[in-house]
């Protein structure tokens, strides 16, 4: 570039420098309407960009370049829409007027720099308070840079003979004078920017600070704190002390003071630290009056000049209710240090001035906590009340109504949730209705929330599995009815084998089972579904917002965990019914039913094979915890089947008897198993226990209704002829012939046997012991065709 180009773009950013003296003239002036100035400073800046455009830098024929774009970019930053439109308007019309090849690209400069100046001012300049906008000039700078990149970019748009040797004469200047320009200029601007948001800070602080004093319903003095020569007063102080404008700013502040430790004049260096004071005073008004003040002194700054600003408050009332009030309160402490509820009192800012022994032991407080706030020591939560303790005993102080809560806040402490309290908040008022505090009176109600709770959890749940109950799970069922829980799903299930295991090892077992199946349906559902025991030994589960194919789901969850349960005695058989409510028509009791229907025909289905599974997990466990059961029960089926084919007996009262003769000792899973392996003699207690298993091996078989036919025969196994025999005591026409007849085959393999309690005998000596006790303890003439059996093979 030659020396007579880079002068004419120097002259460019020199004359650039008049857009900052337009907005320093401008900024400011208080002359005209804001819309009357903006539209000013836009014939300003069109003035401006148009006579730089009539003194251009001629590159090539039909293209010329100056500053324009610096100019209208920092206008739409500075000055803002109506200024940069105007401007960027008159422009445009210049050079369209101008003509030549490069007077699109002119017109698109003109528009783009225009537009990042208006961006720029709209998403950084003003995101913030004006004033406040951490701005550097290295942002600015690369502000300008960029406005330069993207208008040398648009001289591509210069027709294709004259880019490239234009962009050769011009990039310099513009990425490296133009920049540099705009920087100047653009500080200049922001600096003059910023003096003027400070200006209309501290004006408006002023005029604040002003109104505020003015208008105060307080007592305001402004005090030189180097003499405290009274500088400025309000209205409420000229019309409490009786002078004048002129008469109080003539005083010292000491003059109004009556008395004082030492003279209130106060170095100024004393008040560096910022820290407000307060104390209380006498003052005197201009009649001679004396009345109680409380003054609150801090700095403040007022036109570069530090002030004392005193507030004066007149508590002279508030002193007269004090005295009057001092007795009373001396016996009022004396009463509520000794009743036996929690008692705390507090002064009108919310000060503990007195508490007593219950509320210490309450409160777990071994300190007293003296002067501190109600609601920093006490601190109570309830679920059922919006409002915050605090904000509950600051409103009852304010209007004066006593606060009486329910029993649902508990008090809480840094450790952990404490005990439930009803308290009861009542302001202190004197004659005037004035509040001088308050009394809030605690009483532990733990104990009785407990059995409350205790009471309401009786009457929703079942006693023995802690689920629900009936009356609950109905109440549910109405609840939960609408139509944005639908589909609504019931499963209702029966625990098969209760009766066996309640027939054979007790009904607390057949609890033990219940709590077993209880939690097995708990872990199986979700924990807003309703899960309750139906009665007996059912269960019923309700489950809103859920699919049949859901609830299927859970279904088959159930079955999965019972069959994967631990309980020790037997594995849990659940039977299912599940249907579904889909339908708002539909009626939910009706669906119940459904679900039960189905339950019964699965019970019907599956009770059978698991009482089956039931009674041979009982010979299982009889066989695993008593010595010689399963030795036991094996000969006597081979003894009972050489009896059945030594009499030609058919396959239906073999396999009866074969059947007696495997039962008849399930009942001793009702025994402990340290009495049946007792190698001694037995005591009348353990003897007494041994005699029940044939009842109990009777109920047991009773309770699987394809064995029902051998209750009875079973029950009668250890029956005697002569009626000395047990559970009853019956005769010989009174005992069933195959109980006979098990008696004897029972006794037989007993004898030749050995046993814990005893050696075993020969066949001869046990058959010589059959005919002996024959007539007493056995059928003759059943003995007499048992003995058959075996001298058909001797």
């Amino acid at each position: 570039m030659n020396g007579e180009l880079l002068l004419q773009f120097v002259q460019n950013i020199i004359l650039l420098m008049s857009l900052a003296v337009v907005y320093s003239v401008f900024r400011n002036n208080q002359f005209f309407h804001p819309i009357f100035r903006k539209i000013l400073m836009g014939f300003m800046v069109s003035i401006i960009v148009v006579t730089i455009m009539r003194s251009p830098i001629p590159i090539l024929e039909g293209t010329q370049f100056d500053t324009r774009a610096v100019v209208l970019s920092l206008s739409g930053i500075f000055l803002g829409l109506i200024p940069t439109i105007m401007g960027a308007f008159f422009a445009s019309l210049q050079r369209i007027s101008d003509g030549g090849a490069g007077a699109f690209t002119g017109v698109i400069w003109i528009i783009v720099s225009s537009i990042m100046g208006l961006v720029y001012r709209q998403f950084r300049l003003k995101k913030e308070e004006s004033h406040s906008v951490k701005i550097s000039w290295i942002e600015l700078y690369v502000f300008g840079l960029v406005v330069q990149v993207v208008m040398v970019l648009l001289l591509f748009l210069l027709p294709r003979d004259i880019v490239f040797e234009t962009i050769n004469i011009v990039a310099f200047p513009l990425l490296v004078i133009y920049p540099i320009g705009s920087l100047f200029v653009a500080m200049f601007m922001l600096i003059q920017r910023k003096a003027y948001f400070n200006e209309i800070q501290i004006t408006e602080s002023e005029i604040q600070y002003r109104n505020l004093f003015n208008k105060s319903k307080s007592n305001l003095l402004l005090v030189n704190p180097e003499n405290g020569n009274i500088v400025d007063v309000n209205e409420t102080s000229m019309d409490t002390y009786g002078y004048s404008f002129e008469e109080f700013t003539s005083l010292n502040v000491n003059n109004v003071i009556v008395t004082t430790k030492e003279n209130f004049t106060t170095p100024l260096s004393s008040y560096t630290d910022g820290v407000n004071q307060q104390m209380s005073q006498k003052h005197k008004k201009k009649n001679g009056k004396i009345f109680d003040v409380e003054v609150h002194s801090g700095l403040i700054q007022l036109d570069g000049k530090t002030f004392l600003y005193l507030t004066i408050i007149d508590v002279s009332q508030k002193m007269e209710n004090m005295r009057l009030f001092k007795d009373a309160d001396e016996q009022l402490k004396t009463t509520l240090l000794s009743v036996g509820e929690g008692i705390v009192v507090s002064d009108e800012h919310h000060r503990i001035t007195l508490i007593n022994d219950k509320a210490m032991s309450l409160l777990g407080l071994t300190q007293h906590p003296n002067r501190k706030k109600v609601f920093e020591v006490i601190r109570l939560y309830s679920n059922n009340i919006e409002k915050s303790f605090e904000e509950l005993y600051i409103e009852a102080l304010e209007t004066g109504n006593v606060y009486r809560s329910d029993n649902s806040f508990q008090l809480l402490s840094p450790d952990d949730l404490g005990g439930f309290v009803e308290f009861t908040i009542s302001p202190i008022q004197g004659e005037s209705e004035t509040t001088h505090g308050g009394v809030l009176v605690l009483r532990d109600v733990t104990i009785d929330k407990e059995r409350q709770e205790e009471i309401q959890f009786m009457s929703q749940h079942d006693f023995l599995t802690n689920l629900y109950n009936r009356y609950h799970f109905e109440q549910e069922m109405k609840r939960l009815d609408v139509v944005r829980q639908l589909p609504i799903s019931i499963i209702i299930s029966d625990a098969n084998g209760l009766k066996l295991l309640n027939d054979s090892l007790g009904h607390l077992e057949g609890d033990k089972l219940l709590k077993e199946i209880s939690q097995i349906i708990q872990r199986a559902t979700r924990s807003e579904d309703i899960v309750a025991r139906w009665g007996g030994d059912e269960f019923t589960v309700l489950l809103p917002q859920t699919t049949n194919s859901d609830a299927l789901k859970v279904v088959n969850r159930i079955h999965d965990l019972a069959d994967k349960s631990l309980f020790n005695i037997i594995k849990p058989s659940i039977s299912i019914g599940l249907a579904t409510k889909t339908s708002e028509l539909q009626d939910l009791n009706i669906i119940l039913k459904q679900a039960e229907e189905i339950m019964y025909e699965n019970k019907a289905n599956e009770g059978k094979r698991a009482r089956r599974m039931f009674l041979d997990r009982f010979i299982e466990l009889n066989s695993t915890r008593l010595k010689d059961y399963e030795t036991h029960v094996n000969n006597m089926e081979q003894i009972t089947k050489k009896y059945a084919s030594f009499y030609n007996l058919s396959e239906h009262d073999t396999e009866h008897l074969v059947l007696l003769t495997r039962f008849h000792d399930i009942g001793l899973i009702a025994i402990p198993p340290e009495i049946i392996n007792h190698p001694g003699s037995l005591d009348d207690f353990e003897w007494s226990k041994v005699k029940t298993h044939p009842d109990v091996s009777s109920r047991i078989i009773a309770a699987v209704p394809q064995f029902q036919h051998l209750s009875e025969e079973l029950l009668y196994h250890h029956e005697n002829v002569d009626g000395t025999g047990y559970p009853n005591g019956v005769k010989l026409d009174e005992i069933p012939h195959n109980s006979r007849l098990l008696r004897i085959i029972d006794s037989y393999e007993s004898m030749t046997s050995d046993k814990v309690y005893k050696q075993k005998m020969s066949h001869d000596e046990a058959i010589t012991e059959l005919l002996k006790y024959a007539g007493t303890y056995y059928d003759t003439e059943e003995v007499k065709r048992f003995i058959k059996i075996f001298e058909k093979t001797t």
